[in-house]
């Protein structure tokens, strides 16, 4: 189990020094945990949680310390994204839920 100092130590500063989540949790010490490194994952989502260090991250880049305002801006972008794809998710699942219901009620149940 890595550190929170070497997580910060070996973070790469910078998204054009970006370091692939496999060649990170190798370079802080971590065992090899397969395709998701959920180890290495939780690791540095806990630093970012809760000691508030800015990685930024990327599934192609992988991990760095953000350096810019355009790489804050760039995950806080992204992020947001996601969000509104869940909210959409969740309002369309919403909807239909409720049109379920009620053609239940009426004993015409939808879509089947």
């Amino acid at each position: 189990m890595a550190t929170l100092q070497q997580i910060i130590a070996n973070l790469p500063i910078g998204k054009r020094n970006a370091m692939k989540v496999s060649d990170f949790e190798q370079t802080i010490g971590n065992q090899d945990s397969g395709t998701n490194n959920d180890q290495t994952r939780r690791e540095v989502k806990s630093a970012i949680y809760d000691n508030d260090i800015p990685v930024g991250s990327s599934s192609h880049a992988g991990y760095w310390l953000i350096d810019s305002d355009e790489e804050f801006q760039e995950i806080i972008d992204r992020l947001n994204s996601t969000i509104d794809q869940f909210t959409a998710k969740r309002d369309a699942i919403e909807r239909g839920w409720q049109k379920r219901k009620q053609s239940k009620a009426s004993e015409k149940p939808w879509p089947k």
